[in-house]
């Protein structure tokens, strides 16, 4: 069905589900998914459950929206679901907002984003978390030391895109075998950064930020020096420990906890009015919680690399449209 066919509707909005998500919040996602439909998108929800639970979540979410089930072109190697090419596949119209499931747009970030990609293929906006907790502070601080180091699109749930500019690049990425498909957005793609236009992210359960540490570290393996740089902090650390003792371990850690908070105050410029200026103070969390995480995530590369892989999974019967679950 063409985006003229359902009542010239002038985006798709794409979301996934994760295996696992309860009912409650499915609920609150539908009443989001809702307020979306009514801003003028082609909403097209993702869903990566087992068959019960999938047919559970289409209760609830059918209402408000396209809900398809994971097909196994859509999935990466490692079975995740490769959301991006999902909803290139499936979207009903040529611009597409592929946002994670805990986004939360309004109504003039979708206006913004839709004008944006008349004049850019690729347009990733900012983003900030609120409410705030002790762990979506962490991430704010992730984000303000994105924006200190200019190196927006690195971790952001959030961008929108062109059809048409991106399907090329997923071509590519078949006869590659690469199934980091994010990658290829800033190779050859006219990719904006959106400054000044911020997107809300509600902060996530604990027990599912936790889940996410590995992942996220794993996601930045396409990125060798930056995983290289976090990887090497805590040896560095240790190093000093056994060199010069305690105080030497505690003046290193210190200068890179300082370093990060001058780095996350100086990405803050210009976005006062969504990070707190405590926020800044969450920049070193972040950057010790990463050089343990990418340790993990080598851990469980390792295992995986080490892991038979099991046989691809089978279509199920659905709705036309077949998508990919995974936050990013």
């Amino acid at each position: 069905m063409t985006c003229r066919a359902r009542r010239a509707r002038w985006c798709s909005y794409a979301v996934a589900i994760d295996a696992g998500e309860s009912p409650a919040d499915v609920a609150v996602l539908a009443a989001y998914l809702s307020t979306v439909g009514l801003a003028g998108c082609d909403v097209l929800i993702v869903d990566g459950s087992p068959p019960e639970q999938f047919e559970a979540n289409g209760r609830v979410l059918r209402w408000v929206g396209r809900h398809v089930p994971a097909q196994p072109r859509h999935r990466r190697a490692g079975g995740q679901v490769d959301l991006v090419r999902a909803a290139v596949d499936l979207a009903a119209c040529e611009k597409v907002i592929v946002a994670g499931s805990d986004t939360r747009c309004t109504a003039d970030d979708i206006t913004m984003l839709c004008a944006l990609l008349e004049k850019h293929e690729v347009v990733e906006p900012d983003e900030y978390v609120s409410p705030t907790s002790w762990w979506s502070g962490i991430d704010a601080g992730r984000i303000l030391l994105h924006r200190g180091i200019e190196q927006p699109g690195q971790v952001l749930s959030t961008f929108a895109l062109r059809c048409s500019a991106y399907r090329p690049l997923l071509e590519y990425e078949e006869r590659s075998g690469d199934p980091e498909a994010r990658r290829f957005l800033s190779q050859g793609t006219d990719l904006y950064g959106a400054r000044g236009l911020f997107i809300r992210r509600e902060p996530p359960q604990l027990d599912r930020w936790w889940r996410r540490r590995a992942l996220e570290a794993a996601a930045d393996f396409v990125l060798p020096l930056k995983t290289a740089f976090f990887a090497m902090l805590l040896p560095l650390v240790l190093l000093a420990a056994l060199v010069g003792g305690v105080e030497a371990a505690a003046g290193c850690a210190g200068i890179i906890g300082f370093a990060s908070v001058l780095l996350a105050a100086k990405g803050r410029a210009g976005a006062g009015k969504f990070f707190p200026l405590h926020t800044c103070l969450f920049a070193p969390l972040w950057v010790a919680e990463r050089s343990v995480s990418v340790y993990w995530a080598l851990i469980d590369r390792w295992r995986g690399a080490r892991t038979p892989v099991a046989a691809p999974l089978t279509d199920r019967a659905g709705p036309k449209g077949v998508v990919v679950p995974g936050n990013r």
